[in-house]
């Protein structure tokens, strides 16, 4: 009889610990954390002198239901070899980037300036040097 109690409890601890597991991956999915690496390219803008391009990217989907998006600043040189990138995100009610979400892209001699901006936020200036 001792031994069918030590059976079912192990059984009985089993499915607990399955259960719990799935709860938590079900929560990740929920929120995104397995979409992250879908990248999708929103906007391209080109230096005045054709050496640089910044590609305005969406990682992954918004935060379900009103929460940030995702995005990527990335600047390559002429050669398309990555010269850097930066992760942040933006606050506009859930919804998906666009190309309005950048208010202005300045081209200085060793940098880009760009001005992000969304419903839901300040103002938000992200510098990338280049030199």
């Amino acid at each position: 009889m001792k031994k069918i109690t030590k059976i079912l409890i192990g059984i009985l601890a089993s499915v607990f610990v399955i259960i719990i597991i799935l709860y938590i991956l079900f929560g990740m999915w929920w929120n995104g954390a397995f979409n992250k690496f879908d990248v999708c390219d929103i906007e391209t803008y080109e230096s005045p002198d054709s050496n640089y391009t910044l590609i305005f990217q969406q990682l992954g989907d918004p935060e379900w239901p009103f929460g940030a998006t995702d995005v990527r600043l990335l600047l390559k040189d002429k050669n398309q070899k990555k010269v850097d990138s930066i992760d942040t995100s933006i606050q506009d009610d859930g919804a998906n980037a666009y190309s309005g979400n950048i208010k202005s892209v300045e081209w200085r001699n060793d940098s880009v300036i760009i001005i992000l901006q969304a419903s839901e936020m300040e103002d938000k200036e992200v510098k990338i040097m280049f030199k």
